[in-house]
């Protein structure tokens, strides 16, 4: 057990000591919070400023309502068309809108003119603000009131946790999609990355022609099982820096740029009652978060994240040493590996959307996809503790298989060179005790 320590120490000391390591570590959640702040320096920049020339002629239009970035004025109304659209750069203008006698039934022949191509989100804005006004007219003339008018009313279901044998409980489809798509894909990238990061060390030790060294010593399931839980360390490592900065940087965020998120609110409130409506149910649904069971779903996505990791892991490692110097045989054993990660997370998207399914239930249980999609499946409160336990136990149960055949292999193949090792013989050395 102490060779299998020193082996350990080694592997996740010279990973992290890399420049590669500390500068992934930092800069990812760097990177995270870069893109959150995107949209607030974006939006603090000295964005253009739209100012157009409206010439009404039908007569509908005394008002388009202005917004951040793009003002409406009438002035000079009583000048020709033609001579508004000479001048009204000379007024300071960078459009002209054309508003011929229409009908408020069939609005045709409106015209939006600049000396350069304006944009979609400039055209889709003046075409909104067009099609509000003539709504208006139009309630108007049948006699309507909008806010009473709601042949179509928006409704949101409240859902929740009862039923026999359960207490009556809050819950959230839209917070448990997205905190299991999360766990489902992190734990699903975890699996990639580490795993393809076990098989290269095991390739760069057995071309190197080191491990022929250090096979003097220990045992070649030693060396494996230390590359392996070393290995495993650095990724917990690199989870547990990303995680604590990223609440240091969640926390900053909130402080620096209090004054813009809430200028960023104002804005968006401006757009009227449909707009504060969604604003309303989008902070109720993040405040939704909450009801999750946050320590258990915790606890699962530790318990998997290892799980999955081990299981996984120990495959490539046995890849790894089936590789020789040019790293083309090896590419033939990938593809088995890697296939049941991408499997599993295919299946996760569907069981999401079907969290008590069937196929939700055995994905969940096979221990090849479980890592996955029990994560994912865990939000959606309702899976049964015996459900959990017996994926659990079968992990575990499969990871000491899945290390088991892959030792058989390891320490077989991480010592032939020169050769190129076929699918019959990797056969054999399975059931070869």
């Amino acid at each position: 057990m102490n060779k299998v320590w020193l082996i350990i120490q080694r592997e996740y000391i010279t990973r992290v000591r890399k420049r590669s390591f500390l500068v992934l570590t930092l800069l990812t959640p760097l990177g995270m919070a870069t893109i959150i702040l995107l949209p607030l320096l974006l939006f603090n920049l000295d964005m253009e400023t739209q100012r157009i020339l409206v010439k009404d002629d039908s007569g509908y239009f005394g008002h388009l309502k202005d917004t951040t970035g793009i003002y409406f004025g009438f002035e000079n109304a009583s000048l020709s068309r033609d001579s508004l659209e000479s001048i009204y750069e000379d007024l300071g203008y960078t459009a002209f809108l054309y508003i011929p006698k229409v009908k408020p039934g069939d609005p045709t022949g409106l015209e939006l003119m600049a000396p350069r191509q304006v944009s979609m989100a400039t055209k889709y804005y003046v075409e909104s603000a067009l099609e509000s006004s003539i709504e208006r007219i139009n309630l108007e003339r049948l006699g309507l009131d909008k806010q009473e008018l709601r042949v179509r009313p928006d409704i949101e279901l409240e859902t929740g946790i009862t039923g026999k044998g359960r207490m009556r409980r809050a819950g959230s489809a839209f917070a448990a999609t997205v905190v299991g798509y999360f766990m489902g894909f992190a734990i699903y990238v975890v699996l990639l990355i580490y795993g393809t990061m076990v098989m290269r060390g095991v390739m760069e030790e057995k071309n190197s022609r080191i491990v022929e060294v250090i096979i003097t010593s220990v045992k070649p399931f030693q060396l494996m099982l230390g590359k392996i839980l070393g290995i495993g360390a650095v990724g917990l490592t690199q989870f547990s820096v990303w995680m604590v900065l990223g609440a240091l940087v969640q926390g900053l965020l909130g402080l620096v740029f209090a004054e813009e998120l809430q200028q960023f609110r104002m804005i968006s409130q401006q757009d009227g009652l449909e707009t504060g409506r969604e604003m309303e149910r989008l902070a109720k649904a993040y405040s939704s978060f909450g009801d999750l069971p946050v320590l258990r779903l915790f606890a699962v996505f530790s318990f998997y994240f290892l799980g999955g990791y081990l299981l996984y892991s120990a495959l490539f490692a046995a890849v790894g040493s089936l590789t020789n110097d040019d790293g083309g045989d090896g590419q033939l054993y990938v593809f088995p590996v890697t296939l049941p990660i991408i499997l599993s997370i295919i299946l996760m998207i569907f069981v999401i959307q079907h969290p008590n399914s069937r196929l939700a239930f055995w994905a969940s249980i096979i221990p090849l996809s479980s890592p996955i999609v029990m994560p994912a499946r865990m939000p959606f409160i309702g899976v049964l503790n015996w459900e959990v336990a017996l994926s659990m136990g079968l992990l575990v149960l499969g990871f000491i298989a899945s290390t088991a055949l892959a030792a058989r292999v390891y320490r077989t193949g991480i010592l032939l060179y020169g050769k190129k090792i076929q699918p019959g013989e990797v056969w054999r050395w399975l059931w070869h005790r």
